[in-house]
């Protein structure tokens, strides 16, 4: 009996013995299994995330990209936003990577791919459609009617206009408006550095891209992206191209006569600068600026006050005093006449042409102003009216009260 449980004390110490081995990698020598990672999610996608298309038009293309699932098959589905699917937009897929969209019907359309590995994941792309365009018309879908101006700090440019085309179109660039016919007085300018990408396409939703290189000039350039589909059926955008004003394009100046304020009111493509000044007794002195040189201009009568408006390339200097408005060519001086049937003519610009640019003021019974621009034939003296307003730049808004308001004459 004794002998019995002293055998029973050793084995419970060889056992005690033998899970402290194990636990500290003693014994066999096994080890515990490395940890599994987790699973990723699986997730779905949809490029483009946003489209446009036209009624009966061009078919639009969607990827459509299932990760982490060894099943990358999907459904899709059309949810309307505003319209009448399945009759506005109807989608199909093509095989497990893309989905294909047919437009019918005017609206706003959003289509929505869901994984079949998990349902939970899902993606969704905004289709809209427009109505057909009736044919014979071009409808220009971003920047109709408006000019489309595009300032950069190096006067580079990059504009993308679309539109809708009934038929097969061609773009391209021009530098007088083709459905206006320009203005006589218009000397087209270059558009060197521009081109269109791409020139031609099929009809339906599309988009023309039109870049130019670096614009150096202080100035700006506008022209004309004509797009045509077939005889008679056409349309364009105005673009103007402008450098955005650096410190080197202004020198500052003052007169050394002028006790206080200088105005310069027009410079010319020879670098003729023409502006005035108030002298010390408040008289107004004129003067052109060449260089570092300065040459007073005085009035027809040579006995002062004149008010320099504008000078052309040919050097020739419209002006105004108090007998009326005038043109200086050279030496010689020309009184020139008011619009007869206005209450007030003003001349704001003359171009190397010898055509003088301005506006007529009527006043009604209420003393409402109405006014008119027009340009003045210099050799014929004829008027041509248009509804717009010329106004010259220079001085504050007191300043242009006070002598922009002769009698007529």
């Amino acid at each position: 009996m004794k002998h019995f449980g002293k055998s029973v004390r050793l084995s419970a110490a060889a056992a005690i013995l033998l899970l402290f081995f194990t636990a500290c990698g003693g014994g066999s020598g096994g080890k515990s299994p490395a940890p599994q990672p987790s699973p990723q999610a699986v997730t779905i996608s949809i490029s483009p995330t946003t489209a446009v298309a036209v009624a009966g038009g061009e078919s639009k293309t969607f990827t459509v990209t299932v990760q982490n699932a060894a099943n990358t098959d999907f459904t899709v589905s059309v949810l309307s936003v505003s319209g009448i699917p399945p009759l506005g937009l109807a989608c199909a897929k093509s095989g497990n990577v893309s989905v294909i969209c047919e437009p019918r019907e005017e609206g706003v359309y959003d289509v929505r791919v869901t994984s079949l590995a998990d349902g939970a994941r899902s993606a969704t792309a905004r289709v809209t459609v427009s109505a057909a365009v009736p044919p014979g018309e071009i409808e220009i879908v971003e920047n109709a009617g408006e000019v489309g101006e595009v300032v950069s700090a190096d006067g580079s440019l990059e504009k993308t206009v679309k539109f809708i085309a009934p038929g097969p179109w061609t773009a391209s660039i021009d530098t007088v408006s083709a459905l206006s016919g320009g203005f006589d007085e218009i000397t087209a300018m270059s558009v060197s550095g521009c081109s269109v990408s791409p020139a031609s396409g099929a009809a339906g939703e599309m988009e023309a891209g039109v870049t130019c290189s670096p614009y150096t000039s202080s100035a700006s350039r506008t022209f004309y992206l004509t797009i045509a589909a077939g005889s008679g059926v056409s349309a364009e955008i105005e673009i103007t191209q402008k450098r955005a004003p650096q410190a080197a394009d202004f020198t500052a100046y003052s007169h050394p006569d002028a006790p206080k304020n200088t105005w310069f009111n027009g410079i010319n493509a020879g670098g003729v600068a023409a502006g005035m000044f108030t002298d010390e007794s408040g008289r107004f002195v004129s003067f052109t600026r060449v260089g570092a040189a300065n040459t007073a201009v005085d009035n027809p009568d040579g006995d002062g006050d004149a008010w320099i408006f504008a000078i052309n390339g040919n050097g020739d200097i419209l002006g105004y005093y108090d007998k009326g408005y005038f043109l200086k060519t050279g030496a010689a001086y020309q009184d020139i006449s008011s619009y007869e049937d206005a209450d007030y003519t003003y001349y704001t610009g003359v171009n190397d042409g010898g055509v003088l640019a301005g506006y007529i003021e009527d006043v009604d019974a209420d003393g409402n102003s109405h006014y008119r621009g027009f340009t003045r034939n210099g050799a014929t003296g004829g008027f041509t009216f248009f509804n717009a307003c010329f106004y010259p730049l220079f001085g504050p808004a007191e300043f242009f009260k006070d002598f922009r308001q002769p009698p007529k004459t």
